[in-house]
């Protein structure tokens, strides 16, 4: 038997009211209670990030092996050897 979730389906327009308010509401606190609100958001997205990071390590683990990794004097040399449109404009014009 599936699970029902707990949290409703939201249309966009209730989506788009409901951040309304809250930013209302946000502006209208304490400075220090927005500074920690705001800390504590940068801490979510950052463990979101962390989620997402490993989700993507998970299901594509060779492409976050160090031996398929390119050394870095590799990616050096080859930013060294690509021109800017404008040199590479100059260049026909000498040829």
């Amino acid at each position: 038997m599936a699970k029902k979730s707990a949290t409703p389906k939201l249309t966009a327009a209730a989506v788009e009211a409901t951040a309304e308010a809250f930013l209302a509401a946000f502006g209208a606190l304490p400075g220090k209670v927005k500074q920690r609100i705001v800390e504590l958001l940068d801490d979510y997205e950052d463990a979101l990030d962390l989620q997402e990071l490993e989700a993507a390590r998970a299901a594509n683990p060779d492409d976050f092996d160090p031996k398929n990794a390119v050394p870095w004097e590799q990616v050096k040399a080859e930013m060294g050897t690509a021109t800017s449109p404008a040199e590479n404009a100059s260049q026909r014009q000498a040829a």
